[in-house]
């Protein structure tokens, strides 16, 4: 079967769920976040200064810095700061950005750099179809004379196949847990005996909408919605199709400890649609 490959913008919600504040000094950093950055071990003779800056300070704002001056006599004293990654609207530039820490008192200086990721969240879905072992002609045991299941449907002739339906996000710090979300239409099979569209195989599966939990670290597992229906003779040829749609209540937003509420737009990419076909079977009546 042929798939139709379509390219949409989603909106995806990240939604973080640890407890606490994001760690100090963190490396891998998401877009809208703040987060908080210290210096340790500062020691200075004479009074000086502190500088702090970012390689790219494209809507990103380092605020906060302590203490605002360094005293004469220093030791081992600290230099601590807030680093802001930008917003829905006003986004950084991704990838690596390198932080200088800088103590001048005003001869001579030293200088400490710090390494840190601006990641988006990417999120992909795709739906497949697997028909292996199911014949679009109905699955049929009745043999000989007069038996009775060549007409009517009965239960040991049954049909099945799946749809899995495959998420894949990136762009997700190993630190940060999160949640995502997606709507399905599944097909109805109207007609089809003891007709059962799979939603009951798919764990946090609600009127349509599938929800999610993924644990810090961790990776999005397929779902698969097995269908299953007995063999129904005499009912007209039906197409039963599972479809990924957009709606509303798909609009997923990143919530982060310390900052304000994040939707990122992303791109969705793959297979929206798949169709399986259940063809008419004539019943046949018996020798009588």
């Amino acid at each position: 079967m042929k798939q139709r490959i379509f390219t949409l913008l989603m909106l995806l919600a990240l939604v973080f769920v640890a407890g606490s504040a994001w760690a100090l000094n963190e490396k891998d950093v998401l877009v809208g976040a703040s987060y908080d950055y210290r210096v340790q071990g500062i020691s200075s003779v004479t009074a000086g200064t502190r500088t702090v800056t970012i390689s790219d300070p494209t809507n990103i704002t380092i605020s906060s810095i302590s203490p605002a001056t360094i005293s004469a006599g220093t030791v081992n004293g600290d230099v601590t700061f807030t680093v802001a990654y930008g917003s829905e609207t006003l986004l950084p530039t991704l990838g690596s950005h390198t932080i200088s820490v800088v103590i001048s008192n005003g001869a001579c200086s030293n200088s400490i750099d710090y390494v840190v990721n601006i990641t988006l969240p990417t999120y992909t879905l795709t739906i497949a179809s697997n028909t292996t072992g199911y014949s679009a002609c109905q699955a049929r045991t009745g043999v000989g004379d007069n038996i009775p299941e060549i007409t009517v449907a009965t239960t040991d002739e049954p049909n099945t196949f799946t749809y899995t339906v495959t998420p894949s996000i990136g762009g997700v710090p190993a630190t940060v847990a999160y949640s995502y979300s997606y709507t399905i239409n599944l097909p109805a099979g109207a007609g089809l005996v003891s007709f059962n569209n799979g939603s009951g195989s798919v764990s946090g599966y609600s009127s349509g909408v599938v929800t999610k939990n993924v644990v810090a670290g961790g990776t999005p597992s397929p779902d698969v919605f097995t269908v299953s229906f007995n063999t129904t003779t005499n009912l007209a040829a039906q197409t039963l199709t599972a479809t990924l749609t957009l709606a509303a209540t798909d609009q997923l937003s990143l919530t982060m400890t310390g900052s304000p509420k994040y939707t990122a737009t992303m791109t969705l990419a793959g297979s929206l649609t798949q169709s399986v076909s259940v063809s008419e079977v004539p019943a046949i009546g018996k020798f009588q």
